[in-house]
């Protein structure tokens, strides 16, 4: 059985065990306040955040938080073609109702002149259907993060964010496309993917 098999299946599981998270709000809110703790984001420091659609953990308040409270600079994906695009997020209507329901900028803050380089990004808060603890990550299949998260720096973390029940023993990777995160917040941990690695709970390939 292929791994592109192991993973659709997978995915069915995995979508219909989010589906079923309740307090979605409250669990986000949780997940969020994990991240201000134990990061503790700069007010010049870079950070992507996905704008979440249900059932995903909620991102839409921590948002319009940042951009209220100047936390931390946010930019936002969209879907160019085949590769997710960064803009920076100066105001919550600089967004727009677009294709699959997503909250996406504008079609005048797409321009390339205000592309955001991902080298530069300090944060990727990155969306799921499931992870394990060693970091791998079961996305929607078309690869938008992975080809995203490749480009970033040194210094900038993947972040996954996710409810408890999306954490499974193990996610099927291919090692060779898929980008591995470096942390993965639920509303009751941190996980620490490369500690989890190192202790030798599992390899990171399948």
């Amino acid at each position: 059985m292929t791994i592109q098999t192991d993973k659709a299946k997978l995915r069915q599981l995995a979508t219909q065990k989010r589906n079923q998270v309740s307090n979605r709000l409250g669990q986000s809110q949780l997940i969020l306040e994990r991240f201000f703790e134990h990061f503790q984001p700069q007010a010049a420091q870079n950070v992507c955040c996905y704008v979440d659609k249900e059932p995903e953990v909620e991102t839409q308040d921590f948002i319009k938080s940042c951009l209220a409270q100047r936390h931390c600079l946010i930019v936002v994906p969209y879907c160019d073609g085949d590769h997710l695009r960064l803009v920076r997020l100066t105001d919550w209507q600089q967004l727009e109702l677009m294709r699959y329901g997503l909250l996406e900028p504008k079609a005048n803050f797409r321009t390339p002149e205000q592309w955001v380089d991902p080298t530069i990004i300090n944060y990727f808060l990155v969306p799921g259907l499931a992870f394990d603890t060693q970091g791998n990550r079961l996305g929607y299949g078309k690869g938008y993060y992975d080809g995203l998260l490749k480009h970033r720096s040194v210094v900038g973390r993947a972040i996954g964010l996710a409810f408890d029940s999306q954490i499974i023993p193990n996610v099927p990777t291919d090692p060779q496309w898929d980008q591995p995160m470096d942390y993965i917040l639920t509303p009751q941990r941190l996980v620490d993917c490369k500690v989890e690695n190192s202790l030798g709970n599992r390899p990171r390939t399948h």
